[in-house]
């Protein structure tokens, strides 16, 4: 496939969630992504993140950051420091989501590497941004769920708010960031000056909130959790039970309510004037829903979907398994086997996209160090005994990977 980033070089400062997975989306679209990990800490905490996190390495970690190389190295000693800017000097873009006094003692702002590389692209992902009473607060994909409304939204209405099961702040940030700054890398090379891109986990949360804010500053109108996971505005467009489990249903046109009433065999639905149009539909919810699931009761899932085809929106309940060999999902190749030292049976999710219809097929995420001496020698311009020098004195970690005798399952 063709890499729209082939030959850019991204360092990244990123630890645990959204900042990797930004990293790896630029790694899908061909960048060459060099991951800064720290000796003092032991590399990014995700490697450590249970179940099965197994010496320096988890299941984790590796969605997290496919396709990285990993340089160990402490740039907050004098010898790191010059090792990491003989490697912005080459780099094309800097990607960090640490909290903003972090990249202000470490010195990962444009403006304070600007002198070395002129036309770096900065893209700083934090959690609340880079000002305001809560920027050096930790963030956590949970906490800005909990914060910023989406938790208020979610879950049936008798029971306490609810997180999504997915990392989904996470995801948005991340791509978000990776947007950011595929954005301003053009920029770079149109202007031939870089510059600095900032956003935010915070800024992810809202902008995931789609119309809800245009709802309560429009209209006044609060938008409550409903049950089965029931549209505020839209009927019917919810889980209904089946013989045998669920299914989500969605008629947001009157074309999907027509083929609904038509599959279900209900036509008389389409005669009663209090389901007439969309707004009527929302008023009498509590008229229409308990028909529906009457009906939809009535057969198995795999029977209405059989039943509805492709003419209504639907969508069975599937347990994450389930989920996993859903025939459009296989053949998306979205989902692939890689090769791991340690963890055998290794499926991680590809980046999301494809280029001239071919999907990135990424690495494995690097073990700690893994490429600190071929980072240093080729890219910085070391020599082999500078790195041994800084090696020795502590500033760099380099180990080798090597496959174990024993390897487990995830």
């Amino acid at each position: 496939m063709r890499s729209p980033l082939e030959g850019t070089v991204v360092l990244g400062f990123t630890e645990y969630g959204a900042g990797p997975l930004a990293c790896a989306l630029l790694a899908g679209l061909g960048a060459r992504v060099i991951k800064i990990e720290s000796p003092k800490r032991e590399g990014d905490s995700g490697r450590r993140v249970p179940p099965l996190a197994v010496d320096g390495d988890s299941p984790f970690f590796q969605q997290t950051n496919l396709g990285s190389e990993s340089v160990c190295l402490d740039v907050a000693t004098p010898a790191g420091r010059r090792a990491f800017e003989r490697l912005v000097a080459h780099a094309d873009a800097l990607l960090s989501n640490f909290r903003p006094r972090a990249i202000e003692r470490l010195g990962l702002s444009f403006a304070a590497l600007a002198g070395i590389n002129p036309r770096l692209v900065v893209c700083t992902l934090t959690g609340y941004g880079l000002g305001g009473p809560l920027a050096n607060a930790p963030g956590y994909d949970y906490l800005f769920q909990a914060r910023y409304g989406n938790m208020s939204l979610t879950g049936d209405p008798a029971a306490p708010p609810t997180r999504s099961g997915s990392m989904y702040v996470d995801l948005l940030g991340a791509a978000l960031a990776a947007f950011s700054v595929t954005g301003a890398l053009h920029m770079a090379r149109r202007t031939g000056r870089g510059g600095e891109v900032d956003t935010s986990l915070m800024e992810a949360a809202v902008w995931a909130l789609g119309y809800y804010p245009a709802w309560l500053s429009a209209a006044n109108f609060h938008p409550e959790r409903l049950a089965w996971g029931a549209h505020q505005s839209v009927v019917p467009s919810r889980m209904f039970a089946t013989a045998d489990g669920f299914i989500m249903i969605m008629c947001q046109t009157e074309e999907f309510w027509r083929n609904l009433c038509d599959r279900m065999e209900r036509p008389d639905l389409l005669d009663r004037a209090e389901f007439g149009s969309l707004t009527d539909r929302r008023r009498n919810r509590s008229t229409l829903e308990p028909i529906l699931e009457h009906v939809f009761v009535g057969r198995t899932t795999q029977a209405w979907l059989d039943a509805l085809g492709n003419d209504v929106p639907a969508a069975p309940i599937n347990s994450l398994a389930d989920a996993m060999a859903d025939p459009q999902l296989v053949q998306s190749g979205l989902l692939q086997l890689i090769e791991h030292p340690v963890f055998r049976d290794l499926k991680v999710i590809m980046p999301p996209f494809k280029v001239d219809g071919e999907r990135a097929s990424l690495t494995r995420a690097p073990g700690l160090g893994e490429h600190t001496r071929s980072v240093l020698q080729e890219l910085a311009g070391l020599s082999p005994a500078e790195v041994d020098s800084i090696v020795s004195s502590g500033a760099a970690v380099e180990r080798e990977v090597r496959a174990r005798d024993r390897q487990v399952h995830p």
